[in-house]
């Protein structure tokens, strides 16, 4: 499937991988065992979206593609959402939505039974992305609140961390903060568990992901631009390099 240009990971559930070629072609892998299922060609689209997920109901892994149709010369903001699941193994529409990805593009979030993206109702930085969430079991799309953050924040990234879903809150160049909703769907469950300075970390604030917690539960692995990684000690609040065989060396300015 790679055609010598490698593969997109597009999610992960319960081990499997969701992965995608340059040309489109989709399938969901298994590594350990090495099977796959080639999920069928929907065709090459521009302006999309993935996520994929377990229905704890039907018991079936489900793909979701969020495509853009409007937002450009002045039309209204609308995505159509098209699901395949494992064992119809076929494509169909579901209802469209007045959404849009927002910048940067990522692709759903799994948690609670429900895939989380960032999404825009206007094509304008001022305004304020929406949490926005598909029941795979239901099919059906709602809003998930957001935790009380400063009004400045110039990016905001949904994650899960410890099967909790969490929001990264970037504030420019100056700090991060990382939020987790202790009780999925409440409001007053989001706690804030931590920020980082700028100094804490080398290069740009803004593509940090949380990964993981440690086994002892008192730090947290993180991705940084996509490639480094690191703990960051809650109780002392610091962050330290981590180093794996076969990986380029990523050294920060301090610990």
């Amino acid at each position: 499937m790679s055609y010598n240009h490698g593969v997109e990971i597009q999610g992960s559930c319960n081990g499997l991988l969701c992965i995608r070629n340059i040309v489109e072609d989709m399938a969901i892998w298994n590594p350990s065992t090495r099977k796959y299922q080639v999920l069928p060609y929907l065709g090459s689209c521009k302006g999309y979206v993935c996520g994929f997920g377990h229905d704890p109901i039907a018991d079936d892994y489900k793909v979701v593609k969020i495509i853009q149709l409007g937002g450009a010369d002045g039309k209204p903001l609308e995505s159509e959402v098209k699901v395949c699941s494992l064992k119809r193994n076929r494509w169909r529409k579901i209802q469209d939505i007045p959404c849009v990805s927002s910048f940067p593009v990522a692709n759903g979030v799994f948690a609670s039974g429900t895939l989380h993206w960032i999404l825009t109702q206007k094509l304008d930085l001022s305004e304020e992305n929406t949490i926005v969430a598909l029941d795979l079991a239901t099919e059906s799309f709602r809003e998930v609140p957001q935790p009380e953050c400063e009004r400045m924040i110039y990016q905001l990234n949904v994650g899960v961390l410890g099967g909790c879903l969490c929001v990264v809150a970037n504030h420019g160049d100056a700090r991060v903060d990382l939020w987790v909703m202790k009780e999925y769907g409440v409001k007053e469950s989001w706690t804030i568990l931590f920020s980082l300075a700028s100094e804490d970390v080398v290069g740009s604030l803004r593509f940090l992901k949380p990964l993981a917690y440690s086994s002892c539960g008192n730090q947290v692995l993180l991705e940084h631009d996509k490639i480094n990684l690191f703990w960051y000690d809650l109780e002392k609040k610091k962050a330290g390099d981590v180093w794996v065989p076969g990986m380029i060396s990523y050294q920060r300015g301090s610990n």
